[in-house]
């Protein structure tokens, strides 16, 4: 048992002694906060994990000085997507909206050589794209692990194109707008908006937000009030913009750039930041994937006893036998992990699946755990010898 004690204590130590031996860590890596479910389990029972939902929302800047931000972006897209629809612990759903400008909707001007201002429907995704530009057959406006193609999908569609029309890009409403019309999100987008999920909220811009009269706290505020999420706990913000520091031929901006709603935004709900600009932009957007998933589909679980070592858990069908669904693994990469713990100690018995679990995601398939608590009787059985 003293064996058994050391094991446990080194085995919680050493990320605290990676830590302090590792260099200085990326702000875009950080430990997700530690949000476990409650999972009453009894003797021999195999019961369902919940798999958490994930609402990304895109919103993508199409003022005509974006274009060649949106190449970028594209370029990179996929280490994005793949952070998101690769993973097995959460069903992601990401969507695309364009910024709006409500100043200029009603605008039947034709001028010269340009024509009629050209505004998109306030909160409305746009359509899903293939790599040659044409229509995906999809009933949804947003992407999914099941979405055929999903990640090169995703980078054909942020690239949404410029247009001659947005010069006052509201950034918020659009977003305002997808989370209280309910009418919007039935009828135009899909059922893409959850209220109970996990949301995600990428912007991608080289300007201010100009929604008049609402600052980025009173934004984040009724944000917050909408969803009934009061700390925010639910929400995560991010942002790829150009560095205003940076400005160049190759980097441009819009006016003087996102210099005040934005940071702030991002300040306040402790959210995460890419440089546009910068020369290794596909790697931070890669962290920022990487950041978020761990964040949101790090599937913890507690018990309410403590498992003899023959638990077991499985990835399947609702119909599928327990004996045929995948065993999940215990050891090496894409492995779950288990903390012991004890009700003497105050502790809990904690499983950790990761988002990079190691599965064959299928359709409709959901995690299953099943163990049975730890007894002196089982002794006699050899259930206790892995201990």
């Amino acid at each position: 048992m003293k064996k058994f004690f050391t094991v446990v204590f080194l085995f919680l130590a050493l990320p605290l002694l990676t830590v302090s031996c590792s260099k200085k860590k990326s702000p875009l890596q950080q430990a997700p906060p530690q949000k476990f479910e409650e999972l009453t389990l009894y003797a021999g029972e195999t019961k369902e994990i919940v798999i958490p939902e994930v609402v990304v929302l895109i919103v993508v800047d199409n003022s005509d000085s974006m274009m060649g931000h949106q190449k970028t972006f594209q370029r990179n897209a996929r280490s994005l997507a793949e952070k998101f629809i690769k993973n097995t612990t959460a069903n992601f759903k990401v969507g695309v909206v364009p910024v709006y400008d409500r100043k200029y909707l009603n605008d039947t001007k034709i001028y010269n050589g340009v024509g009629i201002r050209t505004m998109n429907p306030l909160g409305e995704l746009v359509a899903l794209r293939n790599k040659d530009g044409s229509l995906v057959n999809s009933n949804v406006p947003y992407v999914t692990r099941e979405t055929p193609n999903a990640a090169e999908v995703l980078e054909s569609t942020v690239v949404i194109g410029t247009q001659w029309g947005p010069e006052a890009e509201e950034l918020f409403s659009p977003v305002l707008e997808i989370v209280e019309n309910e009418k919007l999100n039935t009828e135009k987008n899909s059922g893409f908006y959850n209220p109970d999920a996990e949301l995600v909220i990428i912007f991608m811009t080289d300007a201010e937000d100009a929604m008049a009269g609402v600052s980025a706290g009173e934004f984040y505020r009724k944000l917050k009030r909408l969803r009934n999420d009061e700390n925010g706990d639910r929400i995560h913000i991010a942002a790829a913009i150009p560095d205003i520091s940076m400005k160049s031929k190759d980097c441009r901006l819009d006016g003087r750039g996102p210099i005040d709603k934005i940071p702030a935004l991002i300040e306040m709900s402790r959210g995460k930041v890419v440089n546009l600009c910068a020369s290794d932009f596909g790697s931070q957007l890669a962290s920022l994937g990487e950041n978020i998933a761990s964040k949101i589909a790090t599937i913890a679980i507690r018990l309410n006893f403590l498992p003899d070592m023959n638990y077991k858990l499985t990835y399947g069908l609702p119909e599928t036998e327990e004996n045929k669904r995948q065993v999940l693994p215990k050891e090496g990469p894409g492995s779950y992990v288990y903390l012991p713990g004890s009700k003497e100690e105050s502790r809990f018995n904690e499983f950790l699946l990761p988002p990079d679990l190691k599965v064959n995601p299928i359709p409709g398939g959901k995690f299953y755990i099943s163990a049975i608590p730890l007894h002196l009787s089982n002794g006699n059985t050899g259930r206790l010898n892995s201990l």
